[in-house]
């Protein structure tokens, strides 16, 4: 996956409005369009192995490259027990936000189910709009 270098995930920190904390934003691109994808984690820091593991499966949203602007990712490490949470909420063109969420124990498992759901949520959205 292609990265523009201005907005390296080394380079560009954005602020967690909860926490105060710095996390890493960084934008992708899929397919020719240009979608901003942030990602964040609330009690746990994704690494790179993670953050390259959701670049792979986000690459099923080629066919969303027109109407997904932004898509923000939030990972929870629950504080009670163990497990994740992980919130996505999606951005249309049209100024459409939803949002989408799932519960795991793994969170390579997690993050497999939950860009099914971000996929199917967007290609249900796309098929409300009617083209002119």
């Amino acid at each position: 996956m292609h990265r523009l270098r201005q907005f390296n995930a080394f380079c560009n920190l954005s602020i967690d409005d909860w926490s105060g904390k710095l996390y890493p934003l960084y934008m992708t691109i899929v397919k020719g369009g240009l979608m901003n994808l942030t990602v964040r984690g609330i009690r746990y820091n994704p690494s790179d192995e993670t953050r390259a593991f959701l670049d792979k499966k986000l690459q099923k949203l080629q066919f969303a490259e027109g109407y997904l602007h932004d898509l923000d990712i939030v990972i929870t490490r629950e504080t009670v027990g163990q497990g994740f949470h992980i919130d996505a909420k999606l951005h249309f063109s049209w100024g459409t936000i939803k949002m989408v969420s799932y519960d795991c124990y793994e969170l390579y498992e997690g993050i497999e189910l939950i860009t099914d759901k971000i996929e199917a949520t967007a290609r249900k959205e796309k098929g409300k709009i009617k083209e002119h």
